[in-house]
């Protein structure tokens, strides 16, 4: 497995973990917004992946 997917599947499992703990708004809406999530945690993921399992 590449670490391109290793960071994406465990980038997957924290915005999915996010969402899953996330509260409601007061008007009963969740505000979540899945890619700026992905996109904030990706490249930090992705770069301790390297790191952990060099190439």
């Amino acid at each position: 497995m590449s670490n391109e997917q290793r960071a994406h599947d465990l980038t997957m499992f924290y915005v999915k973990m996010y969402y899953d703990f996330s509260k409601p708004c007061e008007d009963g809406h969740f505000e979540f917004d899945a890619i700026s999530k992905y996109a904030e945690l990706y490249p930090e993921i992705f770069k301790q992946m390297n790191i952990i399992f060099p190439n």
